[in-house]
């Protein structure tokens, strides 16, 4: 069962699942120690010979826990639960809860054949056939969407319980007198306050991380890339080189969304963020600044390179068509302006406004090309693909819908 339980909960979550192990092994250190002071502890405490009699009598308790730790990380882990796992989920809990009550019976003399344990190992059984005929079965071992496994109001209550046994087990056994416990129970506080540090930790990276993140794309947000401004351009006040700023707008967006849907729309901002990522290195800031506009803060950049690494970002993403279903599949093509500092300003707003202007002047020019802002306060278009006239804009989106028109009909056919 542990082994099935273990393959099952890999099938769900092949990925990293670190808050769901964490919630998982502060719940089963709770249970463990409370198995170990009324249990385990007391038949291991038993007196000469009491290893031949307990080991047949702990056996069940102890794959009883592992069983409980299993379990829990499956049921804990990120997704959705299906019914079957929560019947499943019941036989453990049956199965465990007449294990305990078994080995408690025998610790005190007190067992006797037919009693209410065999009601409860059967209920666990039935749980067990029911989860076997249950139509969510077949969903049981569907993989789980990666996500953050959010600390409800409901898993706040019982981990805030669960991290309350130890201190209370302590009191209840010093009130009692016992404290040849006290070492284990120690251990074990420390080892949960630990897990609830790791547990907060995770929390906060997580938060942090959907805070500074794109849900859309999985670029950087706009907020990040301005809180990164400054700290470049302190660096490069500090040591020199260069700081470059590119911003990437979608040429037609708005057509796209009307003509196609904003599902298609969603789709292609996607792809080309995935494009766009293909052309960035180790320590570029890649971002989405706005609805269909990116930016890129690429320190360490040549002067002579601006051009080409803007040129680069354009021709990537018109190089072929976007699958948006398996009808369509559309051509996009992107926009770029670029500024440098300190070659071509002085100052973070500046900086901004200089390539935001170099993008507005290359859709002027047409679209579908790159301008570079120079250090004369003038903009000048690099040779690229697009058009250099109104006359040539029209020709040129005449000619993207027909390729779109005919892409669309040969995908279809």
């Amino acid at each position: 069962m542990v082994t099935g339980l273990v393959l099952l909960a890999r099938y769900r979550t092949p990925g990293r699942d670190l808050p769901g192990l964490l919630d998982a092994g502060t719940f089963a250190a709770a249970v463990t120690m409370l198995a170990w002071v009324y249990l385990i502890g007391p038949r291991v405490r038993g007196g000469p010979g009491w290893l031949g009699e307990a080991v047949p009598l702990l056996g069940h308790p102890a794959m009883d826990l592992v069983l409980f730790a299993v379990g829990l990380k499956l049921l804990l882990g990120s997704g959705r639960q299906p019914l079957a796992l929560f019947l499943l989920m019941g036989n453990l809990v049956a199965v465990m809860t007449a294990d305990t009550l078994y080995g408690l019976q025998r610790l005190n003399g007190a067992y006797q054949p037919g009693n209410i344990l065999d009601v409860m190992w059967l209920a666990g059984s039935l749980a067990l056939g029911a989860a076997a005929l249950h139509p969510t079965m077949a969903r049981i071992a569907d993989q789980a969407p990666a996500g953050d496994v959010g600390l409800g109001r409901c898993r706040l209550a019982v981990l805030f319980g669960a991290a309350l046994v130890a201190p209370v087990t302590m009191l209840v056994q010093y009130a009692r007198g016992i404290t040849h416990d006290i070492p284990v129970i120690a251990v074990t506080y420390a080892l949960m306050f630990l897990l609830t540090i790791a547990r907060m930790t995770v929390l906060l990276s997580d938060q942090r991380r959907l805070a500074i993140t794109d849900a859309l794309t999985g670029l950087y947000t706009r907020r990040f890339l301005e809180a990164e401004l400054p700290i470049e351009l302190a660096r490069v006040r500090r040591t020199g080189g260069l700081l470059a700023l590119f911003i990437i707008d979608v040429d037609h967006f708005k057509a796209i969304n009307d003509h196609y849907g904003h599902p298609a729309g969603d789709r292609v901002l996607a792809e080309i963020s995935v494009r766009l990522r293909g052309t960035t290195r180790l320590g570029d800031v890649l971002a989405r600044y706005g609805g269909e506009e990116f930016a890129l803060l690429a320190p360490n950049v040549h002067l002579d390179e601006l051009s080409v690494v803007a040129e680069r970002m354009r021709t990537r993403v018109a190089a072929s068509p976007i699958t948006v279903n398996a009808d369509i599949s559309l051509f996009a093509t992107v926009s770029v302006g670029a500024c440098a500092f300190p070659v071509h300003v002085s100052d973070q707003v500046e900086l901004v406004g200089m390539a935001d202007r170099a993008l507005y002047r290359a859709k002027a020019l047409g679209r579908d090309r790159t301008v570079v802002w120079d250090d004369v306060a003038s903009a000048t278009a690099v040779p690229g693909d697009g058009p250099s006239s109104a006359a040539d804009s029209r020709e040129a989106r005449e000619t993207r819908e027909t390729r779109n028109a005919h892409d669309i009909r040969t995908t279809t056919a």
